[in-house]
């Protein structure tokens, strides 16, 4: 199937909503296990694990379940090796899989203290190498968008 027909069932203002606010829940997460440089313990972990459902609490009363399933499920795999539920593949709605991928590329292109900062190539080229983890039409409509210098164009354009 297409990218094309999965997209044609988002409501983009939801997806917008969901994509700006899906880590709100981190705001539960104490700001040292956030700011740790070194590897989280387990216990950590499971902390900052919690945050997709903190976030879908928060979002849920003024926005709805449909939004808080999305930030809900972000970190879902399409393996099932994600959390919180161990989702996989069709379970995991199309607004959470663009997300995933968005917010591990995010992830891998930007400072956090803890990571090796990847050129935006990089990351494109990891995230479609992990077709486990990933959706794959969504994964390569990334790669294109990296390769075809349209994502730099959009940060050059945020930066102006």
């Amino acid at each position: 199937k297409a990218l094309e027909d999965h997209l044609s069932g988002i409501n983009l203002e939801d997806f917008v909503v969901a994509a700006l606010f899906h880590d709100v829940g981190k705001c539960s997460v104490p700001g040292h296990i956030l700011k740790k440089k070194e590897r989280l313990t387990p216990e950590e972990y499971a902390v900052v694990k919690q945050h997709p459902v903190d976030s879908a609490t928060i979002l849920q009363p003024m926005y709805g379940e449909k939004i808080a399933n999305i930030t809900k499920m972000h970190h879902e795999r399409m393996d099932g090796s994600g959390y919180p539920r161990g989702l996989k593949g069709d379970e995991i709605p199309m607004e959470a899989r663009i997300l995933m991928v968005a917010d591990s590329f995010d992830a891998m292109t930007t400072e956090r203290g803890y990571n090796a900062v990847m050129t935006p190539e990089e990351a494109a080229d990891e995230i479609v190498r992990q077709q486990t983890l990933f959706d794959p039409l969504v994964a390569q409509m990334l790669h294109e968008m990296v390769y075809s210098g349209r994502i730099a164009a959009m940060k050059k354009e945020n930066d102006e």
